[in-house]
């Protein structure tokens, strides 16, 4: 039934919680606690809207270069990675922020796991079906992971709906000054 299991322990709340997650063949992935009950879940079906969510997230912080690359027929450790660049350490860490704002508070998503926020060259947020990797445009250059993915079909990204910037009043003062009129 699950070709892979896995056993985390966490502390939740200030008391040992033992998880396990299990991969099921049916490309899902459950967190089950001890007790057996399902505290989390994400289905196939709704991985490809979520990763498009983070992407448009992503892009609203003018997010570079984004890509989302379709791992599921390569037999990756994951079904998508969506690839994004920031021109500095605080726009990176500032994408990170709403990819995960964008998916904690519309999808109920938290990621299972993150790294590299210290530095902020290269942020990883592992979601477990999808991984997000966010880029200084110089690591992202030397790591090359399209590169390396180079087999991986490319989904498209989704279109912003609004403006990056919002569209000024004509009676604005303050927009005559920024000049965005």
């Amino acid at each position: 039934m699950f070709k892979q299991v896995w056993l985390i322990r966490s502390h939740c709340g200030g008391q040992k919680v033992v998880f396990y997650i299990l991969g099921a063949l049916t490309k899902r992935a459950y967190l089950i606690n001890i007790v057996g009950r399902e505290v989390w879940a994400m289905t196939a079906n709704n991985t490809l809207a979520m990763v498009k969510a983070a992407a448009a997230a992503a892009m609203g912080r003018r997010a570079q270069d984004s890509v989302i690359l379709d791992l599921r027929e390569l037999d990756g450790f994951t079904d998508y990675f969506a690839i994004f660049s920031g021109d500095s350490d605080i726009q990176v860490e500032g994408i990170s922020e709403a990819v995960i704002v964008e998916l904690e508070q519309n999808w109920e998503q938290r990621p299972w796991h993150r790294e590299g926020a210290r530095k902020a060259d290269w942020i990883l947020l592992d979601y477990v079906d999808f991984v997000v990797h966010i880029f200084l445009a110089e690591r992202r250059d030397y790591y090359n992971l399209e590169r390396l993915w180079a087999e991986a079909a490319r989904i498209e990204l989704p279109v912003l709906e609004k403006p990056l910037l919002p569209e000024p009043d004509a009676d604005d003062e303050d927009a005559l000054i920024l000049g965005l009129q």
